[in-house]
């Protein structure tokens, strides 16, 4: 036998050696992990390079897509509703189908507050809010601005109502 013949069998006995203590020591891993859960037989699957990589995944903004830019957004209305709201609740709720005059995207927008005196093709100026009754109402006329007036007779939270102390 010469040297190297030697050295490719002395090299290839550890190598055997190091993948046996390997595998024995990922059967132990096995046999404790299935003595924690049980019984269950154990299905290791591994992930794929998509979930690996979350790159591909768009992350979601928290404001809404319409306000992104600006706080508010001047809109005209096309169409006024009522809507009833998700399940505890039972009320006829008033709301806009408005348009955009800016980005020239339409959306609905809840009317706050008792009465009001908007028409069609009435000027308003809008707020991002979701009300969580409603399904699909993801904004909030500002009372008290362009077309769209103060409720009469307010008393307690006249900012949010559009009237001025009197």
């Amino acid at each position: 036998m010469t040297s190297t013949s030697f050295d490719y069998q002395k090299k290839r006995k550890f190598f055997l050696f190091r993948s046996l203590e390997v595998i024995s020591i990922v059967e132990m891993l096995f046999i404790y992990i299935e003595k924690i859960i049980g019984s269950n037989p154990i299905l290791l699957k591994m992930s794929t390079l998509l979930q690996i990589s979350k790159s591909h995944r768009k992350k979601r903004s928290n404001q809404s897509a319409k306000f992104v830019a600006n706080p508010q957004q001047k809109v005209f209305c096309l169409r006024l509703t009522t809507m009833t709201p998700k399940k505890p609740n039972s009320a006829n709720r008033r709301i806009a189908k408005v348009n955009s005059t800016t980005t020239n995207k339409g959306f609905s927008v809840k009317i706050p507050g008792e009465n009001h005196n908007l028409q069609q093709h009435s000027t308003i100026l809008v707020r991002a809010g979701s009300i969580r009754d409603l399904i699909g109402v993801s904004s909030i006329a500002l009372r008290g601005k362009f077309d769209l007036f103060g409720v009469k007779n307010r008393k307690s939270s006249r900012s949010v109502y559009g009237l001025k102390a009197t």
